[in-house]
């Protein structure tokens, strides 16, 4: 069998809400899941198993085949996992239901461990609550153990097998050889012995489950025995499996931090069938892709699961991989590194405590990492480093000053002179002063950030380069890393990658930074004391003017490069268009717009760039006086739209054709149309600017949900379509056919509110 698997860390404050998330999504209750995983840890040579007369007696013929096969593979560690109910926990231990208890007995005792077990060899060193141990109780409490509370003796177990993830796999998902086999119940130690492991530790898995057609989605976390000689598994002293649960708020999270770890997997039964596994790996991509505004799915590094390198764990994923770690199992050593089946008193008893600190580390006691990265919505990219003094100066209560940068041209240059970079270490400061500069900033109290626009780098995985990120994504990582620890100073740096929300001259990085930062309450910010710097200043040679109107939106203090690392004198700006220019501010600066019905049936055309304001005049003055539309971009041609306009011609209504009708060509077929019909054709012309019209349109995609700004949900437009609108537009004329011909120039009117918004700069 084959498993498929994607994991994702969940942090404790969005446990609840995931669990509700996903009981949605599945349209089902979670079932609460509980596992008990024993650690074993082999002491004889690969190939040596030999199970001696009697070992294996509850286990069947075919079971046992599986078995050896298993077992007489390269394991070093191997788990033993059996399901335990809510209720076990802080139950008296108890005999086997099967068993009578004496009549007579003051005390009840469990099976000891046979001689040459991993307890020690001679079944004499007995540990404390554990299977082997002597369990002294009161005869009433044991009858009533019996009838409610958890049996040992009954506890069913099965093996688990879970390989190495495949290398070189290109599906996007991890996928690995798994296999099991069932075990007898109760004292597993003697067939485990016979085997060739020693018991090491034991812990238990707890989470939510969820099965979503043929993926099973497990929510969970590890949780350690208390170190307390009472406690059963927890002590140090404990030399096999306990009999007894303690009570599950005595039970200790590995990560204290409380996070959690939700693993998405599929099962294919046939692993020889490419066509079933690439089918399901599909299958989980899709569900990564579902979920991926609330969760970030994503495949394990194939070291970090390889547990023979524990060096090599993942900065991101260390609760996964330490979950994984002891799941898994790791590599035999070589015969040659040490005898086989030492003495008895040679062998190291470890407690289920003691052997989870060497397994791995939880992630609440990890050392941050200096350099952190994420992705918010698929768009932008957040590098922060060393942020915990950052952090530290937020919490003071002072209003906190920021100090923002563009990134290239303003803090970096390329070292090849050209201009992007050709890898990570084309890179130079823009400046010799520029490191100064920024570390005095720190020193004064500055909270330092970098907000960039980085088109250029792709977040597409590069899958078929055997790597989960596009060499752009990991050059630039790499890159920033390394001014970072130039640096060595508080520093975050948001990149925007889509022309979307984070875009500048947007406020899309701004307001993700503010909220990091727990900065977004004006009482918490000293906007005047703030500063951006950046390149694209509008200046003559500049490529635009994106970072000064990016200041001018969030309502901080601007300055260039040259400004403020080298104090030289500010030079002339230009900018395209100051879109507060076009905002009707009052009553008196109304448009003068008079249109009216002049026939009882008519066709009116538009002519106007995309983004010119064509459908809202529509929607303000022309749907009121009863004109039907007909939009290209809904018809998805023009026949279509001519046969549509057509009919409602003939039926004696009123016709808008709300398309952009550049030339006189493209007129030519609705003035042949009103021929045609003998009805008579009027034209309304916009001659809004090119550089409005593309901001009506920035504004308009990136508010969908504000019904006066973009009632009919529109995306964005690509840059092209502008530009051939352009290349296409002649002016319309009445010797073309009209009647006549409506000129209107834009104002943008509104409520107070999309005022505001529309009077930023967008693009």
């Amino acid at each position: 069998m084959h498993e498929l698997l994607l994991f994702a860390p969940v942090p404790a404050k969005q446990h609840h809400d995931l669990l509700q998330q996903l009981s949605g999504l599945t349209a089902m209750q979670p079932t609460r899941t509980f596992e008990r995983r024993l650690v074993f840890k082999a002491y004889r040579k690969p190939g040596f198993i030999k199970t001696r007369p009697g070992g294996s007696q509850d286990v069947q013929a075919p079971e046992t085949q599986r078995l050896n096969k298993l077992l007489n593979g390269s394991l070093y560690y191997i788990q033993v996992v059996g399901n335990v109910r809510e209720q076990d926990f802080g139950s008296m231990p108890a005999s086997s239901t099967s068993s009578s208890l004496p009549a007579s007995s003051a005390s009840l005792r469990s099976d000891v461990v046979p001689q040459g077990t991993g307890a020690g060899g001679d079944g004499t060193q007995q540990g404390q609550g554990s299977l082997s141990s002597s369990t002294p109780m009161n005869h009433g409490a044991a009858a009533a153990a019996v009838s409610k509370g958890y049996v040992a003796a009954d506890q069913p177990w099965r093996l688990e097998f879970k390989d190495t993830p495949e290398a070189g796999a290109r599906s996007g998902v991890t996928s690995r050889f798994v296999g099991s086999a069932n075990l007898p119940s109760g004292n597993i130690l003697p067939e485990m012995t016979a085997w060739g492991f020693d018991y090491v530790s034991e812990y238990v898995v707890e989470g939510h489950t969820f099965v979503l057609d043929d993926t099973v989605l497990f929510m969970h976390r590890v949780l350690t025995f208390p170190p307390s000689n009472d406690s059963g598994g927890g002590s140090p002293k404990t030399l096999a499996p306990t009999e007894y649960l303690p009570s599950l708020d005595k039970m200790v999270p590995l990560d204290t931090s409380g996070t959690y770890v939700l693993q998405a997997s599929i099962t294919v039964q046939d692993s020889g069938n490419p066509d079933m596994l690439k089918a399901n790996s599909q299958r989980l991509l899709g569900l990564k892709e579902h979920l991926k505004s609330v969760v970030k799915l994503e495949p394990e590094d194939r070291l970090s699961l390889d547990t023979r390198s524990e060096s090599q764990l993942h900065p991101r994923s260390v609760i996964i991989s330490a979950i994984r770690f002891i799941m898994n199992g790791t590599k035999r050593n070589s015969p040659e590194e040490r005898d086989i089946s030492p003495p008895p008193t040679k062998r190291k008893a470890i407690g289920a405590a003691t052997s989870a600190a060497n397994f791995f580390t939880p992630l609440s006691q990890k050392k941050p990492e200096q350099v952190t990265w994420r992705t918010v919505s698929n768009s932008c990219i957040i590098g922060k480093y060393n942020q915990e003094q950052a952090l530290e100066a937020v919490k003071s209560g002072v209003k906190r000053r920021i100090a923002a940068f563009d990134l290239d041209s303003t803090l970096i240059a390329t070292k090849s002179g050209r201009r992007f970079a050709t890898n990570q270490h084309d890179w130079k400061w823009w400046s010799p002063t520029v490191p100064g500069k920024l570390k005095e900033l720190n020193d004064k109290g500055y909270l330092v950030v970098v907000l960039s626009n980085q088109k250029a780098i792709s977040l597409k995985k590069d899958l078929k380069g055997g790597r989960l990120e596009s060499k752009s994504l990991s050059i630039f990582k790499q890159k920033v890393a390394a001014v970072m620890q130039t640096l060595d100073v508080p520093f975050s740096i948001y990149a925007a990658t889509e022309n979307d929300e984070f875009r500048k001259p947007r406020m899309g990085m701004w307001r993700e930074m503010l909220d990091d930062y727990d900065l977004d309450v004006a009482s918490s910010l000293d906007l005047e004391q703030s500063v951006f710097v950046g390149d694209a200043a509008g200046r003559e040679g500049d490529h635009s003017c994106v970072d000064r109107d990016f200041a001018a939106n969030v309502g901080i203090p601007f300055k260039t490069p040259e400004e403020f690392f080298l104090n030289e004198a500010s030079r002339p700006i230009s900018r395209a268009f100051d879109p507060k220019a076009y905002v009707v501010g009052s009553s008196e600066d109304e448009p003068n717009i008079t249109f009216s019905k002049k026939n009882d049936t008519e066709l009116v055309i538009f002519c106007g760039s995309p983004g010119s304001g064509k459908s809202t005049f529509y929607w303000k003055y022309l749907e009121p006086l009863g004109y039907e539309r007909v939009n290209q971009d809904i018809l998805k041609s023009r026949p279509k739209c001519l046969k549509v306009a057509k009919e409602y011609l003939q039926a004696g209504k009123s016709v808008a054709v709300d398309n952009t009708n550049a030339g006189t060509e493209t007129r030519a077929f609705w003035i042949e149309l009103a021929k045609e019909v003998n009805f008579p054709i009027r034209c309304i012309y916009l001659s809004t600017p090119p550089q409005i019209c593309k901001h009506n349109d920035a504004v308009r995609a990136a508010n969908p949900k504000i019904e006066s700004l973009n009632p009919e949900s529109r995306t964005s437009l690509p840059g092209i379509a502008f530009g051939d609108f352009q290349r296409r537009f002649q002016e319309p004329t009445l010797s073309e056919g009209f009647q006549d011909i409506t000129h209107v120039e834009f104002k943008f009117q509104g409520t107070p509110a999309t005022k505001e918004l529309w009077g930023q700069y967008w693009v």
